[in-house]
C-alpha cells in the first residue's frame, strides 16, 4: 500500500547494508511512489528522483512520473562514474502502469497500450543490458530483475491490482543473473518470494544478513532435493483502509492457494491456474490446515495503519490513477465488513465516475458517485471525490453537507475538519470554521494553526492572526500562508521593511510546495514600495 504509509524507522534497508560491506549505491527511480520521504532512500549515496513535482486539479502524469528512458540516462551516468569500484544501483522502471501510454513506435505496433508498455519495458531492459556489456560489467555482475506485481486486465472483474490476491497479479517476474553467468539457464519451479531477494544479494556482497528476515537466499537452490518447501504468505489491506471493505490474507504453495476472505477461497493451482473453481468447502481439511499456518502472519499486518496524507499527495497519487486514496477507520472486525468479491464491480463503476469527472461532465460524475454511495455508504474516498466535484459544479453548500458526512466517518481525519473548515471560511462562517480548526488541532497543529489565522485576520484581529500563524510555523515550517498573513500584518500598519522578509519566505516555501496557492502572494513579494523602504 503506497497511500499513507512509510519505511520504518527502524529497519534497516538492504542499500545501508550492502554500503557497509563497502559498495557504493545509487538509485534511480521513476515515479512519485518512491520518493525520497518514504525512507526509501536510506543507505543510498545517490538517489535520484528529479520530478517536477506539483499536484492540483489539472496535475498530470508527466508530473509525477518520468519516462523509463529518462531514468535509464541516470543510470547509465552514475555506473560509468562507479565502475571502476564495487557498487549496488537500483533501478526502477514505472512501465507498464496506468494510464497506458507507450512511445512511438509501441504505441502503433500493439493494440493494446498495455502490451505497449511492456514492450519499451523490455527494450528499455535490453538497452541497459547492452550498456552494461559494452563496459565490461555484464559478466561479473548480479543482475535481478524482478516485479512488484501483476495486472488483473480483467480477470476476476479486477482490471488493475490491488484488491486481490489472485495468480494474475501475485506471480511475477523474477530473473537472477549470477556473476560470471553460473546456472544460465535454470529455471525454478519450486515457491519462491520477493522477499527472498534481500538475502540473495547480502549474501553474495557479503552484506550482513538479518536473523528475522523471512526470505531465503536462491543462492541455495530452492530446487535441491531435501529442499525445504515454503508457503508464500501475500496480503491485500487496500480494500480495508481505503474503501472499507474486508482485507484479505493468502498462503501458496506448492499446489494449493488459499484466501482468507469472509467467504474463503482454495484453489488448486496444478489442474486450475485460471483460479475458477473454489475448492474450500470440498477440501476442508486442506482449508483448515493452510488457515491455521496463515494465523501467525496475521496479527503484524494488523498492527500497521496508514497514516494522515496531506491534500498535496493525495492529488499527485490521484495523478498516478490511483483509487482509493482517502484513509478509511480500521477499527471495524473484520466480519462484519463486505467480500471486496460482492464490490468488485461498485471499483468498476467508480472508475467510470472518475473518469466523467476528468472529462468535465459533473453533472454526470456526480450521479454516478451518488449511485455509488447510496449502497456503499462507508466509502469515504467516494465522499471525498463527491465533494470535489460539487464545489468545481460550484455547489458550495451540498459539498459542505458531503463534508460533514467525511467527519462523521473519520472523526479523527484532521483533514476532514480542515477541508469543511475552509469551506466555511469562503462563506464567511468564522465561528463554525473556528470550531472545525480547533477539533483539528491535535491531529495537524500546523495547519489548523494556519485557518485559525486566516479566520482571525478575516474577522480583523490582526493581533490574534499573527500569533496563530507564529504557531503554525513551529509546528510546519513549510507552510507558506502563516509568513504571507505574518508580512501582512505588518504591510497593513506600514511596516514594509519587516513584512518583505515574511513574503519572501512564504514565496520561497510555495515553491518547495506548487500544489499549494496563496492569492496575492506573488504581488505583495514584489510590491514596490516595500523594496523601496527596505532599501
Amino acid at each position: 500500500d503506497n497511500v499513507g504509509f512509510t519505511l520504518n524507522r527502524d529497519l534497516a534497508t538492504l542499500a545501508e547494508r550492502v554500503k557497509r560491506a563497502g559498495y557504493a549505491t545509487g538509485a534511480a527511480v521513476s515515479s512519485y511512489i518512491l520518493r525520497k520521504d518514504t525512507g526509501i532512500d536510506r543507505g543510498f549515496d545517490d538517489y535520484d528522483a528529479s520530478f517536477t513535482i506539483a499536484a492540483g486539479p489539472e496535475t498530470t502524469i508527466g508530473q509525477v512520473q518520468r519516462s523509463g528512458a529518462e531514468t535509464l540516462t541516470v543510470a547509465k551516468e552514475w555506473i560509468a562514474r562507479h565502475e571502476k569500484g564495487p557498487f549496488f544501483f537500483f533501478l526502477h522502471l514505472y512501465e507498464p502502469h496506468t494510464p497506458y501510454t507507450p512511445p512511438s513506435p509501441y504505441r502503433e505496433q500493439y493494440a493494446h497500450p498495455y502490451d505497449g508498455e511492456v514492450a519499451y519495458s523490455d527494450a528499455l531492459v535490453g538497452e541497459f543490458i547492452d550498456f552494461l556489456k559494452a563496459r565490461g560489467l555484464y559478466e561479473p555482475a548480479l543482475i535481478v530483475l524482478a516485479s512488484d506485481h501483476g495486472e488483473g486486465l480483467g480477470d476476476h472483474q479486477e482490471q488493475e491490482h490491488g484488491i486481490f490476491l489472485y495468480q494474475a497479479v501475485a506471480h511475477v517476474p523474477l530473473v537472477v543473473k549470477w556473476p560470471r553467468n553460473e546456472r544460465a539457464g535454470t529455471k525454478v519451479s519450486a515457491a519462491v518470494q520477493l522477499i527472498d531477494v534481500a538475502p540473495t544479494i547480502a549474501a553474495l556482497t557479503g552484506a550482513e544478513a538479518d536473523s528475522g528476515w523471512r526470505g531465503a537466499s536462491l543462492l541455495d537452490d530452492p530446487d535441491r532435493p531435501g529442499a525445504r518447501a515454503r508457503s508464500i504468505y501475500s496480503e491485500s489491506m487496500y480494500p480495508r483502509y481505503h474503501f472499507g471493505w474486508s482485507e484479505l490474507y493468502a498462503l501458496t504453495d506448492g499446489r494449493f492457494r488459499y484466501i482468507q476472505a469472509p467467504r474463503d477461497e482454495l484453489y488448486d493451482l496444478e489442474r486450475d491456474s485460471a483460479e475458477a473453481r473454489n475448492l474450500a468447502a470440498e477440501r476442508g481439511q486442506t482449508r483448515g490446515a493452510m488457515r491455521l499456518a496463515l494465523a501467525p502472519f496475521i496479527e503484524p499486518a494488523l498492527a500497521a495503519k496508514p497514516q494522515k496524507v496531506a491534500a498535496e499527495d493525495l492529488e499527485k497519487f490521484q495523478a498516478l490513477g490511483y483509487i482509493g486514496v482517502a484513509v478509511q477507520p480500521t477499527d471495524t472486525a473484520t466480519q462484519s465488513l463486505p467480500d471486496p468479491k460482492d464490490k468488485i464491480g461498485v471499483f468498476k463503476t467508480y472508475r467510470q465516475a472518475i473518469q466523467l469527472a476528468h472529462d468535465g461532465r459533473v453533472d454526470q460524475a456526480i450521479a454516478a458517485y451518488k449511485e455509488i454511495l447510496a449502497d456503499n455508504p462507508q466509502m469515504v474516498d467516494v465522499w471525498e471525490r463527491l465533494a470535489t466535484v460539487l464545489q468545481r459544479a460550484d455547489r458550495g453548500d451540498e459539498a459542505m453537507l458531503v463534508m460533514r458526512r467525511i467527519i462523521s466517518l473519520a472523526p479523527d481525519n484532521a483533514a476532514g475538519h480542515l477541508r469543511l473548515g475552509r469551506a466555511l471560511v469562503r462563506r464567511r462562517r468564522f465561528d463554525e470554521a473556528a470550531a472545525e480548526a480547533r477539533a483539528a488541532l491535535d491531529k495537524d497543529p500546523g495547519q489548523a494553526n494556519e485557518l485559525l489565522a486566516r479566520i482571525a485576520f478575516e474577522r480583523g484581529s490582526p493581533d490574534a492572526a499573527a500569533s496563530y500563524a507564529r504557531e503554525a510555523t513551529v509546528r510546519d515550517a513549510g507552510l507558506p500562508m502563516p509568513f504571507y498573513i505574518q508580512g501582512l500584518v505588518r504591510y497593513q500598519r506600514g511596516q514594509f521593511d519587516a513584512a518583505l522578509p515574511f513574503f519572501e519566505t512564504a514565496a520561497a516555501r510555495l515553491s518547495a510546495r506548487p500544489s499549494l496557492t496563496v492569492p496575492g502572494l506573488p504581488a505583495a513579494s514584489r510590491r514596490p514600495s516595500a523594496r523601496l523602504r527596505r532599501n
